[in-house]
């Protein structure tokens, strides 16, 4: 009996409170709406340019067989393998999202060649609005000049 009571008591509010909303909407009516779109100087009429390219470099290897890992974002946040965040030069970032956005740095492939001992693995991930590439090379490949190019900079970046 007192579970009754109980859930009672907890609906007989709710249906207070849902009574008294539907009451309150009243009759709707027309009215007139201007011509041409509004324009506020609060909101932009077109949306804003999005720069969404990332970079993700992981430099591995070595005699101490380190892992290096770092995200760069066009907006010149980079953050490394520990969560920390640290800013990007502009230069160097300008310099970095020109060879990584370059047509030519799009279209690579990882260049054959393998791991030597204590040398250096390098995993870069280009990802922007229309393409994501990766690729994997190795110390004492030879690396086409897009990639050498682009190693550079990302070393220059990720200091």
């Amino acid at each position: 009996m007192n579970i009754k009571r109980l859930n009672l008591i907890c609906l007989l509010p709710l249906a207070a409170l849902m009574a008294a909303c539907a009451g309150a909407a009243g009759p709707v009516t027309p009215t007139a709406t201007p011509a041409g779109p509004l324009v506020s100087p609060l909101r932009p009429t077109a949306p804003a340019a999005v720069d969404d390219t990332v970079i993700r470099y992981q430099r591995s290897g070595g005699i101490a067989g380190r892992v290096s890992t770092w995200t760069i974002y066009a907006s010149g946040r980079i953050v490394d393998g520990a969560g920390v965040e640290t800013k990007a030069d502009p230069a160097k970032l300008a310099a970095l999202l020109a060879i990584a956005r370059n047509p030519k740095t799009l279209a690579l492939t990882s260049p054959p060649g393998r791991a030597c001992p204590d040398c250096f693995s390098y995993t870069v991930t280009i990802q922007t609005s229309g393409k994501t590439v990766t690729l994997v090379t190795y110390d004492a490949v030879a690396n086409p000049p897009e990639l050498d190019a682009l190693l550079l900079a990302l070393s220059e970046v990720a200091r």
